[in-house]
């Protein structure tokens, strides 16, 4: 009987889950691409970061009976083809083995919508306060290519009723991330 369990427990453990790959939280560190975006002057080092990284919100796309292409239920709304095709990069090639990739991460975002913390002290910022009432920049969970080689980072930022948004495409390079491209996406 020791046996058998033993060899299930191997069998088990040698196993492995066919679904796509995903940078776990504990393990890759957001809080240091943030820093990197500050730093490079991508992101204003003055205005307080929120500590909490958002979900993106996940659509799917449908088409009417006259096969035209129904609008995204919200304004902030995403789905892979919004997002390949903003990145426009080499590393977000526009394929069927990319789409589903990132399809997967948005979904699993969406089920798994806890709220992952930023660090402060690694990011070197203030804490919110009264001289920027409104005024702040909030990040959502990065959306890594298929060898995770590179990620799709979204950031908006409000300031009173006002504000923008965009994202950036980073890199590894030497084991090192890299700003790519940057990219506006929205204003008012």
């Amino acid at each position: 009987m020791k046996l058998y369990t033993f060899s299930l427990f191997l069998i088990l453990v040698g196993c492995k889950s066919s679904n796509p790959t995903i940078e776990k939280d504990e393990v890759f560190d957001v809080a240091a691409i943030i820093t990197e975006l500050i730093e490079s002057g991508y992101i204003d080092r003055k205005i307080p970061i929120s500590d909490r990284l958002k979900t993106i919100e996940y659509y799917t796309l449908e088409y009417s009976d006259d096969s035209l292409l129904a609008p995204p239920p919200t304004p902030f709304a995403k789905n892979e083809e919004d997002i390949i095709k903003w990145v426009d990069s080499e590393y977000f090639p526009n394929d069927s083995t990319t789409r589903n990739h990132i399809r997967y991460q948005l979904k699993y975002l969406n089920e798994n919508r806890s709220q992952f913390r930023l660090i402060k002290g690694d990011l070197k910022l203030r804490e919110f306060d009264k001289v920027f009432p409104g005024h702040c920049y909030f990040f959502y969970k990065p959306i890594f290519n298929q060898d995770s080689s590179a990620l799709f980072l979204q950031h908006d930022r409000y300031y009173g009723y006002f504000g923008d948004g965009g994202i950036h495409v980073v890199v590894k390079v030497n084991h090192k991330w890299v700003v790519n491209k940057a990219v506006h996406t929205w204003e008012n």
